[in-house]
């Protein structure tokens, strides 16, 4: 028998099939129990917190990974040895202060994983990172020695519900450095400025709400 998965805050597609013990998160999205999951949250990355995934039952002498179905006998013990799942982590550093942020050393700590080196030109830092974490840490070397104290920003992975959801946009406007308190803390009207100071920006109609073309500039500035 199958298992349905209501999606709480900070789990992705992927986060959600390891969690149940399956190792392909593609195969999962497939499901035909998925599929208006599959048209309603085109990124399998972000989820908004209450949808359901559907997991089919495995017993078919079937498995899949990566796409890819491997049929065995039943009877029989099969062996498959599966690399440690990872995950591609984009994180996009702006520069928008007067310190050109080029060639500044960083130190991205994912546990247990830890990356150094020097942020590159346009600011996009690309890390394969265990699969399923939802908390990392990035410090940063911008003044003076890089080999004294830097700046350290806390990460949560995976936190970031759909953009059509008020919630989600808010905590876009905060990453694009838009200087907002925690979403929980806002009343509508602020909600509402905030996104009439974006559209502003944006050169959009400037009616405070969620429309499509404001969802849609949002993701594409956002990255996602």
């Amino acid at each position: 028998m199958g298992a349905s998965h209501q999606v709480r805050e900070g789990e992705t597609l992927q986060s959600v099939a390891l969690a149940h013990g399956r190792a392909d998160w593609r195969a999962v999205r497939e499901e035909s129990g998925n599929a208006q999951l599959k048209e309603d949250r085109p990124n399998p990355l972000v989820l908004n917190p209450d949808d359901q995934v559907e997991l089919a039952e495995t017993s078919d002498g079937v498995v899949r990974h990566r796409g890819q179905e491997h049929r065995c006998a039943t009877g029989k013990v099969h062996h498959f040895v599966l690399g440690t799942p990872a995950t591609m982590l984009r994180l996009k550093l702006r520069d928008d202060g007067p310190i050109s942020i080029e060639g500044k050393r960083y130190r991205l700590r994912v546990d247990p994983a830890e990356y150094e080196g020097t942020i590159p030109e346009g600011g996009m830092l690309e890390h394969w990172v265990p699969a399923g974490v939802d908390a990392g840490e990035l410090t940063l070397w911008l003044r003076g020695d890089p080999q004294g104290d830097g700046q350290t920003m806390r990460l949560r992975i995976g936190h970031l519900d759909p953009a059509t959801k008020p919630k989600g946009a808010m905590s876009r406007l905060r990453n694009l450095g838009y200087h907002l308190r925690p979403y929980d803390d806002m009343e509508p009207e602020e909600i509402s400025a905030a996104l009439q100071r974006f559209q502003r920006d944006r050169e959009l109609s400037e009616t405070g709400e969620l429309d499509d073309e404001t969802v849609a500039e949002l993701e594409s500035a956002h990255g996602v």
